[in-house]
């Protein structure tokens, strides 16, 4: 054997020493329904650990309207009603704590933050008139983000829970923030954005614009919990990851699929929630819920659809994933047209 193939010899079986990077593999938690059989019941959101859910949903009342019901699910505590602030057909949790003991949305032009101990408290405004979208809650629980204005008056804001809430400012060429929308672990790094233009904003009070590559609009769709990745799409059709140290890459898009989006991300900036657009027949496309993770792409729909074949399901719905990446919450509406609430525990 001469040096050159010696060489190459070495090199194989160096690599079939190196440790192969298994799959992942998945294990389905039902989650109790708190009514019977409401229009769209999932779960939406889920805390660190995956130990807190919340659950919504859509309840007929007597005059066939269709009221929004939100529920704090806690695997110790069962379910606690989140209640209202003010409009009964407008209420929608946006996003909760790591502990699982802060939820924050909002209820018909207010925003609220939610405790079990002190229930539904309403998020103070810049000026009285403006009307409040709360977005995202840090990771710590203290920091809550979103908008705040009337009309053409948008204005990004910061409220640290307890205190004064104030405007996030302004960034490259004194162009106001038109919204606040995700925030790392300590509220230390907020993403936010102006019309065409994502930005970074620090607890320095430096804000940084986000230079998308050349045709791309970049929407910014989850930050990572150290501020440094932020998952998001160019437009409505790539899939696309900012590191502040590397730039941008692009997430593969399944094959025979039309276009793919990020929707969400786990807290270290490794797993990446999101849908896949198959052109369907007489114009009516199909989306199916995805999950990058490293080189593979999993179908969460056949993975839900494997997990419990007893059941016939019509549609799969994925909601989001916890910090930690290691559970990911929806619903599924099974033939009969009922909606089951689920937790995906992924195992590696």
């Amino acid at each position: 054997m001469n040096k050159l193939h010696w060489l190459i010899a070495c090199f194989f079986l160096l690599l079939q020493s190196l440790p192969t990077r298994a799959q992942l593999s998945f294990q389905l938690e039902m989650i109790p329904n708190p009514y019977q059989a409401p229009k769209g019941t999932r779960a939406i959101l889920v805390n660190g650990d995956g130990s807190h859910v919340v659950v919504y949903g859509k309840k007929v009342d007597e005059h066939d309207d269709k009221i929004p019901m939100a529920f704090h699910w806690g695997e110790r505590d069962g379910h606690t009603h989140l209640g209202l602030l003010n409009n009964r057909n407008v209420l929608l949790p946006m996003d909760i704590s790591d502990d699982g003991k802060v939820i924050v949305g909002h209820n018909g032009g207010a925003s609220f933050v939610w405790t079990k101990q002190q229930k539904m408290r309403t998020v103070p405004k810049l000026k009285s008139h403006y009307i409040n979208t709360a977005i995202s809650i840090s990771a710590d629980g203290k920091t809550v983000v979103g908008y705040t204005g009337w009309q053409s008056d948008i204005r990004a804001f910061r409220w640290e829970i307890g205190k004064s809430l104030h405007e996030i400012g302004t960034g490259k060429d004194k162009v106001k923030w038109r919204n606040a929308t995700y925030s790392s672990e300590d509220a230390s790094v907020i993403v936010g954005s102006t019309p065409g233009q994502v930005y970074v904003w620090k607890s320095d009070n430096t804000i940084t614009p986000i230079i998308a590559p050349e045709d791309c609009h970049f929407i910014a769709e989850d930050v990572s919990h150290d501020g440094h990745t932020i998952g998001g799409r160019c437009s409505i059709d790539t899939p696309m990851v900012w590191n502040e140290f590397n730039g941008f890459s692009t997430l593969p898009i399944p094959a025979e699929a039309a276009t793919a989006m990020i929707t969400a991300m786990s807290g270290d900036g490794t797993k990446f929630l999101g849908s896949a657009k198959y052109k369907g027949e007489n114009y009516i496309d199909n989306y199916r819920p995805i999950l990058w993770h490293q080189k593979h792409i999993y179908f969460l729909d056949d993975i839900v659809k494997q997990l419990n074949p007893n059941k016939a399901m019509k549609r799969v719905t994925i909601s989001n994933i916890s910090s930690n990446g290691k559970v990911i919450v929806g619903g599924y509406k099974d033939s009969i047209d009922r909606y089951y609430p689920f937790k995906l525990i992924i195992k590696e």
